[in-house]
């Protein structure tokens, strides 16, 4: 079996966190450099994969979905085992979806593809694809009514033309499925990766918000 390649960087830490360090070292039967690789490694993973834990269990320390008893290896076998149907494996898990995003036809299928590797049970769509394109062109009622019938929150940098139309709808209470703005002067279109990081920090800190007639501006 090969060796993974290394590379040594130093760091210094307080003299507390030095000894909880070698503390939990000890308890597990690693060296100080060994503990440290693990938990930068867990703290790499967690900000590249959304609701994951580590915690340690009978068989070692585990990756687990937040909030569950269930490991991360668990879910892989729940979704090989439904042929890689998502949608299956959130029904069987029960797993309430309240974001689901409908990508403006102005930003990148790409972006779509950044957050569905980060976000295996999110649904994301993008113009192109969705309802094979049936919307492109069409107008923003149009796109904005049949998002929301299917409980879709649009992503959009039109700040021109979406809030004259959500006003409209407000005063004729008419409901959406949500509306996030992106502001191009704050992350360009041409920004895919920080696009994606900003709509996972996103999905991280509202899956779960009820996004009906719900209108944000989107971070760096």
């Amino acid at each position: 079996m090969g060796t993974t390649r290394s590379v040594v960087i130093s760091m210094r830490l307080p003299a507390e966190s030095g000894s909880r360090l070698k503390r939990m070292a000890t308890r597990h039967g690693w060296t100080p450099s060994d503990a440290s690789a693990r938990l930068v490694e867990e703290g790499l993973r967690r900000s590249e994969f959304a609701f994951i834990d580590f915690r340690d269990s009978a068989a070692g320390r585990q990756a687990y979905v937040q909030g569950s008893t269930l490991a991360v290896w668990e879910v892989l076998l729940l979704v090989r085992s439904y042929k890689e149907d998502v949608a299956a494996v959130a029904k069987h898990l029960q797993y309430r979806e309240m974001l689901k995003l409908l990508l403006d036809e102005h930003i990148s299928p790409s972006v779509a593809e950044g957050l569905r590797r980060r976000h295996r049970l999110l649904a994301v769509h993008f113009m192109l694809e969705w309802e094979n394109g049936e919307f492109l062109g069409r107008d923003d009622s149009a796109c904005l009514e049949h998002a929301a019938a299917q409980g879709l929150t649009l992503v959009t940098y039109d700040r021109r033309t979406i809030p004259p139309l959500l006003k409209t709808w407000a005063e004729e209470e008419r409901d959406h499925g949500g509306v996030v703005f992106i502001d191009e002067k704050t992350l360009s279109p041409a920004d895919i990766g920080g696009q994606v990081r900003a709509l996972s920090n996103l999905v991280r800190e509202a899956a779960k918000w009820d996004w009906a007639n719900r209108v944000c501006f989107l971070h760096r």
